[in-house]
């Protein structure tokens, strides 16, 4: 009797520390989400490609980062806004603005079946749009919950390293 009980209790110490190694082990989604921001709180280079509209999206783009403090024109990995606006007509009638656009963070990855480091998309939000009005307004209104959803997921992933970096 006795050595069943003993084996009963050691049974069940293995198999509640199997349980907590389970409970400690990441989701998938959270495996996901650190493969596509982790990047040790490097400061992120914003590349704007939105003809017409690069002037304005860059100031919006770089005032989220810098108040981040996550700005720098020099660095990599790289955060790359593309936008396109057209009219959108109906028969001759011009009925508003079609609106293409792209959010993608770029980073160094290494390729283990070319051996070679690249710039690779880790990170993309992408939607069309229309809008009867102004479209770089509306655009502004797109990207700007975009924005917040990416610095709060960027400082998330990478908190350790963002709370121990100077200036932060």
């Amino acid at each position: 009797m006795r050595c069943s009980i003993v084996f009963l209790v050691a049974l069940w110490c293995s198999v509640s520390t199997l349980a907590a190694e389970d409970a400690a082990e990441p989701s998938f989604e959270e495996r996901l989400e650190r493969f596509q921001l982790y990047t040790q709180c490097q400061s992120i280079r914003l590349i704007i490609d939105a003809p017409k509209l690069e002037e304005r999206l860059n100031k919006f783009g770089e005032a989220r980062l810098r108040s981040a403090r996550l700005f720098d024109a020099g660095a990599v990995p790289l955060l790359v806004i593309s936008a396109a606006i057209v009219d959108d007509y109906v028969g001759d009638r011009k009925v508003g603005v079609a609106i293409s656009w792209n959010i993608n963070l770029y980073k160094r990855v290494f390729d283990v079946f070319s051996g070679e480091w690249m710039n690779a998309a880790t990170w993309e939000r992408a939607g069309v749009a229309s809008s009867p009005g102004d479209g770089e307004q509306y655009l502004l209104g797109i990207f700007d919950p975009v924005m917040d959803e990416f610095i709060a997921s960027y400082l998330r992933v990478n908190e350790g390293d963002c709370t121990a970096a100077p200036g932060l």
